[in-house]
C-alpha cells in the first residue's frame, strides 16, 4: 500500500493526475484491508486533492469528510487540522472565499492547540493569498508576514520561499514593484540554495509577469524562458502550462498572433492531459479573446462559452471577468452593442470587486469604444479618462498608450485636432520607449508593426491640420512621421553593423550562433528539395513538420543574437540613426535632378509627399484597400506571360496574353493618374519611398501625363526610406580593389549532365530534376507545381558580363563552383559588384524565409549545403557598391506593416551593399540574360551609374519588339544609392 501510494504521488507530481487517481484508489483498498487508519487518512487526503484538481467539488469534499471522521475517532488532532485546511482550499478553488476562510480559521486554532508551527504557517499563508484575491491587501500582508516568521522559526526553507513569493505577488498587485522584486529575489535565492526547481520556476514566472506589466517585454520573455526550461527539465507539466500561457500572452501583446495561438494551445493541451479544469478555464478564455481579435468570432465565442461552463464549478472571478470582457469585445466587433455593453458591465463589476486594476483598465477602455461607436462621445471620454487614470496608477504602459490613442481618435472625430495631436504624441512617446527595450529583432519588428495605427492617426491628424493651415508646415511634419514609421528595423541593424557589435563577444556564443545558422540553412535546403518534388506522397506532412523545426531554430537563433547584443559593450553605447526631417531630406538626400515621392497608405485615406531640393507638395490619395486592389490586378495581368497552363494551345496562349495586355493598359492608366499627383511636373530622377503593396509595383511601367512609360524620360530608384539612404551614404568603407564577382548556373541535381556518370550511379538517392518547357528563375510557379531546374541563360549572362572585364579584375563561379562557400567567402567584399544568376526562393507560407539556391551537388555527386538564406546574408560582411539578384521574385519577401518587404534586398543592405537590383516577379531566363547584358555593358563599358544603366537597359528592351511588354523589362528595380 505504501509503495502504491508513493507511485501515485509521483504521478501526481508529474501532472498525470488520472494515473495518480487509479493508484490512490488501489492503495485505499489495500490500506482499508490492513486497518491502518493513519495511512487511510493520508490516502483519502490525496484522493481529495486530485478530485479538487478535476473540479469535482463534491467528490473531493466527500473524501476529506471521510478522512476527517477517522481523524476525530482516533484523536489525531494534527491530521484533523490539516484536513480542515484542505476543505478550506476546496471552497477557495470554487470561489467561496468566506467559507474557505472559516475553515482555515478553524484549522489555525487546531494547529495552535497542538503547537504545529509548520501547519500554522501554511494555513496563514493560504489565508493571506485569499485576502489578496479579495482585494484586502493589508490583511493579506499581515497574514503572510506572520506565516513568514513561523517558517523562519522552524527553518522551513521550502515554505519560506513559497511565502516570500506570495508576498512579492501582493506587492506586485499593489504596484509596489521594487518591493515585489526584493521579495521575489529572496524567494529565488532560497529555492536555488535548497535545489527546489519547482519553486525557482514559479518565482521566475512571477518576475516575468511583473516585467511584462511594466512593458519590459524582453526581460519578461527572458524570465519566462528560464522558467520553461526548468519545468521541462523537471517534467512539471503544471508549471510548463503556466509558463507557456504567459509566453503566449506576451507574444499576443507584441503582435505575434500566430505564435500566441501556438503557445496557448500547447498550454491548453497540457492542462487537459493533467485534468486541471481551473487552468483550462483561463486558457480557453485567453484563446477566446485572441480568436476574437483575429476576427474568428465563432471560435472566440465557443472558447469563451467553454470557459464559462467550467467556471460554473470553480467561479474564479478574475477569469470570469476576462471571459465576459472577451465576449463583450466579440459582440462589439459584430456590432451587437447592447450585448457587448451587458458583458462589459458584468466584467467591470467583478473586476472592481476583486480589485483587478489591470483588467478594469482594459474593460473601461473597451466600454469607451462602444460608446464612441454609438456616437455618445461624452460617455466614451468619461470611460477613457477613468481607464487612463488607472493605467497610470498601476504603471501599465501598454494600456496607457492605447487609452491615449483612443482619446486622440475621439478628439479627432470631434474636430478638436490640436488636443488630439497632444494625446497621440504622448502615446507615441510610450510606444517608442517600449520598442527600444526589446532586444530580439523579430519581436521588436512585430511589436512596431502591430502599433502602426498610432502613426497612421498621427499622419492623418497632421494632414487634416495642414488642410486648415496650409502655410504652417504640418505636411512637412507628417512626412517626418511617415519616415518614423518605415524601415526602422533596417536603420537599427545598419547602426549595429557599423558598430561591429560582435567584437569582444564570448567565442562560445559566436560558435553557437554559427552552428544555428548552419542548422537553419540545412533545414531550409531540405524545404527546397521537398518543394521541388511535390509528387512524393508524404511531402505535405513533412513540410508542416519542417516549418515548425525552422521556426524553432529561428527562435533559438534570435535569442542567441539577443544575448550577443546584451554582452556587447558597443551595443550598449550605440546611437541609432536619426530620422530625417524635411530640411535634412532636401539638404542631405536630394539634388536638383531628383524628386522624392514618398507614399503612405491609410485605412481611410492615403498620402503622397512630393519633395524637391526647394519645395514640398502633398496629395491625398484613395484609401489603402482601393490602391491594393489596383496593384493586385496589375500584377496578375503582368504575370500572365509566366503562367504555363496545361492543355493550352499556342493560339489560346496568345489570345490570353493579348487580352491581358489590353486590360493592363486600361488599368495602368488609372493607377498612374492616382499615384503620380494631379498636374505634377516630374524631375528626371524619381526616388520612390513606397508603402505596403506599392513595394510590389514596377514604377518604371507606370505612365506619365503623355501616356508614355515613366522609364522613357525618368530614372527610377527605390528607397526603404529617405533616412536609410542618409545612413548608407555616411558609411565609411574601404574602396573595393576589384570589379565584379559572378556566381551563376549552379548544379541542382545528381542527374544534371555536368555530374560525372559514375557519381550518378553511386548517389542514386538524389532527387530527380524536373524539366519544364518554360524556364523561369524561381522554384515557384503560377497555377502549377514547384520547379527546380537548370538555368542555362544565367551561364550565357555570366560569360557576357565577364567578357567586359579583365580577368584579374573579375571572379567566376559557375557550375559546381557557384556554391554557398564561395558566396559567403569574405573575399567577395573586395569586389565592387557581386552578381547572382540563380533561382530565388520565396516560400508561400513563410515569405520572410526568402533565399537564393546555389549548387546543391558537388563535383563528386555528393549533396552540399546550397541554400543562401536571409539569415545567412544578414551576417555577411559585404561593403560593396552593388549586388544584382538575377533570379525570379528576388525583390519579394514578407511585407511587414511600416517596415516594408523583409527579404533579400534588405538582407544585402544589412550586409553592407549600397544598392541592390532585384526582381518583382517570375522572370524569363532568356529575356533576363538580354537585360543583364545591356545593364552591365552600360556599367562596365560606358561607366554609367547602376541606376542610369538599369534605365538604359530597360529602354533597349522596350525598343526591341520581342521584349516590349513590361513583363520582360520592368521586373528589375534598384533600391538604394543612385549616385
Amino acid at each position: 500500500a505504501n509503495s502504491i501510494n508513493s507511485i501515485a504521488t509521483v504521478y501526481n507530481l508529474l501532472g498525470e493526475s488520472k494515473k495518480a487517481m487509479s493508484f490512490y484508489q488501489e492503495a485505499l483498498t489495500l490500506v482499508r484491508s490492513t486497518g491502518d487508519k493513519p495511512k487511510e487518512i493520508s490516502v483519502l487526503n490525496n484522493i481529495g486533492r486530485v478530485y479538487s484538481l478535476f473540479g469535482e467539488k463534491e467528490l473531493s469534499l466527500e473524501n476529506y469528510e471521510q478522512a476527517l471522521k477517522i481523524a476525530k475517532v482516533i484523536g489525531d488532532k494534527e491530521s484533523e487540522a490539516q484536513i480542515i485546511a484542505n476543505i478550506g482550499t476546496v471552497y477557495d478553488s470554487v470561489g467561496e472565499k468566506q467559507t474557505a476562510l472559516r475553515y482555515l480559521e478553524e484549522s489555525l486554532i487546531l494547529h495552535k492547540a497542538v503547537n504545529n508551527r509548520t501547519g500554522q504557517a501554511s494555513t496563514l499563508s493560504n489565508m493571506g493569498s485569499i485576502y489578496d484575491v479579495l482585494g484586502e491587501k493589508k490583511k493579506a500582508l499581515d497574514y503572510l508576514h506572520e506565516a513568514l516568521q513561523l517558517r523562519r522559526v522552524v527553518d522551513d526553507k521550502d515554505g519560506e520561499s513559497s511565502t516570500l513569493n506570495n508576498i512579492g505577488h501582493v506587492y506586485a498587485s499593489t504596484d509596489e514593484y521594487q518591493k515585489a522584486f526584493e521579495y521575489f529575489k529572496l524567494a529565488l535565492d532560497i529555492s536555488k540554495s535548497i535545489g527546489d526547481k519547482t519553486g525557482q520556476a514559479t518565482v521566475l514566472n512571477n518576475i516575468g509577469l511583473v516585467h511584462s506589466s511594466l512593458g519590459e517585454s524582453q526581460k519578461a520573455l527572458d524570465y519566462f524562458n528560464q522558467s520553461l526550461f526548468i519545468t521541462q527539465e523537471t517534467g512539471d507539466r503544471q508549471g510548463q502550462a503556466t509558463t507557456l500561457n504567459n509566453i503566449g500572452s506576451l507574444y499576443y501583446t507584441l503582435g505575434k498572433n500566430e505564435k500566441a495561438v501556438d503557445y496557448l494551445n500547447r498550454s491548453l493541451s497540457l492542462l487537459q492531459t493533467i485534468g486541471d479544469k481551473r487552468g483550462q478555464a483561463g486558457l480557453l478564455t485567453s484563446l477566446g479573446g485572441l480568436y476574437g481579435y483575429l476576427r474568428e468570432y465563432n471560435k472566440g465565442l465557443y472558447y469563451c462559452a467553454q470557459a464559462l461552463q467550467i467556471l460554473d464549478k470553480f467561479d474564479n472571478r478574475n477569469i470570469r471577468a476576462q471571459a465576459l470582457n472577451n465576449l463583450g469585445f466579440i459582440y462589439s466587433s459584430l456590432d451587437e452593442t447592447e450585448k457587448s455593453l451587458g458583458y462589459y458591465e458584468q466584467a467591470l463589476t467583478l473586476l472592481q470587486i476583486t480589485d483587478d486594476k489591470s483588467g478594469e483598465t482594459t474593460t473601461l477602455s473597451n466600454i469607451g469604444k462602444v460608446y464612441k461607436a454609438l456616437g455618445d462621445n461624452s460617455k466614451a471620454i468619461s470611460y477613457y479618462n477613468k481607464g487612463l487614470l488607472l493605467a497610470r496608477q498601476i504603471e501599465d504602459k501598454y494600456c496607457e498608450a492605447r487609452l491615449l490613442f483612443n482619446i486622440a481618435s475621439l478628439k479627432h472625430s470631434d474636430g478638436e485636432l490640436d488636443i488630439a495631436l497632444k494625446f497621440i504624441e504622448e502615446a507615441l512617446s510610450i510606444i517608442e520607449s517600449l520598442r527600444v527595450k526589446i532586444d530580439i529583432k523579430d519581436l521588436r519588428l512585430s511589436y512596431f508593426s502591430s502599433n502602426q495605427d498610432y502613426y497612421e492617426l498621427y499622419v492623418k491628424l497632421l494632414m487634416d491640420i495642414h488642410k486648415q493651415k496650409p502655410s504652417l508646415g504640418y505636411d512637412a511634419l507628417a512626412l517626418q512621421v511617415s519616415e518614423r514609421t518605415r524601415a526602422r528595423s533596417l536603420l537599427d541593424t545598419l547602426a549595429e553593423a557599423h558598430a561591429d557589435i560582435r567584437e569582444g563577444i564570448d567565442r562560445s556564443l559566436l560558435k553557437q550562433e554559427q552552428f544555428l545558422h548552419q542548422r537553419l540553412n540545412r533545414k531550409l535546403e531540405h524545404q527546397v528539395n521537398l518543394l521541388s518534388n511535390k509528387s512524393t506522397s508524404n511531402n505535405s506532412e513533412q513540410l508542416v513538420v519542417l516549418k515548425k523545426e525552422i521556426e524553432s531554430i529561428n527562435e533559438e537563433l534570435q535569442a542567441v543574437e539577443a544575448k550577443i547584443r546584451k554582452q556587447s559593450p558597443k551595443y550598449a553605447a550605440l546611437n541609432y540613426p536619426k530620422i530625417l526631417n524635411l530640411e535634412q531630406i532636401q539638404k542631405e538626400i536630394l539634388d536638383n535632378e531628383t524628386m522624392l515621392l514618398e507614399y503612405f497608405l491609410g485605412q481611410d485615406s492615403s498620402y503622397l509627399w512630393v519633395v524637391t531640393k526647394d519645395s514640398i507638395k502633398s496629395f491625398e490619395l484613395p484609401k489603402r484597400e482601393e490602391i491594393e486592389s489596383f496593384v493586385i490586378k496589375l500584377r496578375l495581368l503582368i504575370s500572365e506571360r509566366s503562367c504555363n497552363l496545361k492543355h493550352e494551345t499556342i493560339e489560346e496562349r496568345r489570345e490570353r496574353i493579348k487580352k491581358a495586355d489590353t486590360q493592363y493598359q486600361t488599368l495602368v492608366t488609372k493607377l498612374s493618374n492616382i499615384l503620380l499627383g494631379e498636374g505634377l511636373k516630374l524631375k528626371p530622377r524619381l526616388a520612390v519611398v513606397a508603402d505596403g503593396i506599392l513595394n510590389l509595383l514596377p514604377f518604371a511601367a507606370l505612365l506619365d501625363s503623355s501616356g508614355r512609360y515613366l522609364v522613357v524620360n525618368h530614372e527610377i530608384v527605390n528607397l526603404p526610406s529617405a533616412s536609410s539612404l542618409s545612413v548608407i551614404r555616411n558609411e565609411k568603407r574601404a574602396p573595393a580593389t576589384k570589379t565584379i564577382a559572378v556566381l551563376a548556373d549552379p548544379v541542382f541535381s545528381i542527374y544534371d549532365k555536368r555530374v560525372d556518370f559514375l557519381a550518378r550511379k553511386v548517389n542514386k538517392d538524389q532527387p530527380l530534376e524536373i524539366a519544364d518547357k518554360f524556364q523561369y528563375r524561381s522554384i515557384t510557379s503560377c497555377r502549377d507545381v514547384v520547379k527546380l531546374e537548370r538555368l542555362p541563360g544565367t551561364r550565357i549572362e555570366a560569360k557576357s558580363i565577364l567578357s567586359l572585364v579583365p580577368k584579374e579584375q573579375s571572379f567566376e563561379a559557375i557550375d559546381f563552383e557557384a556554391n554557398l562557400s564561395r558566396a559567403i567567402d569574405p573575399e567577395m567584399g573586395k569586389y565592387k559588384i557581386v552578381h547572382f544568376g540563380t533561382h530565388g526562393f520565396v516560400p508561400e507560407d513563410s515569405p520572410e524565409l526568402v533565399g537564393l539556391v546555389l549548387s546543391l551537388i558537388d563535383k563528386n555527386g555528393n549533396k552540399c549545403d546550397g541554400y543562401m538564406s536571409f539569415s545567412t546574408i544578414y551576417n555577411l560582411k559585404l561593403p560593396i557598391e552593388l549586388v544584382t539578384l538575377s533570379g525570379c521574385e528576388t525583390g519579394l519577401g514578407k511585407e511587414i506593416k511600416g517596415e516594408g518587404l523583409l527579404g533579400l534586398i534588405r538582407g544585402f543592405m544589412y550586409a553592407g551593399s549600397k544598392r541592390v537590383v532585384a526582381s518583382l516577379w517570375k522572370v524569363n531566363d532568356r529575356s533576363t540574360a538580354e537585360l543583364m547584358k545591356h545593364f552591365y555593358h552600360m556599367i562596365l563599358v560606358n561607366k554609367l551609374s547602376p541606376a542610369t544603366a538599369l534605365r538604359k537597359a530597360q529602354l533597349s528592351m522596350l525598343q526591341t519588339k520581342a521584349w516590349q511588354s513590361p513583363y520582360y523589362w520592368a521586373s528589375f528595380h534598384l533600391q538604394g544609392e543612385w549616385k
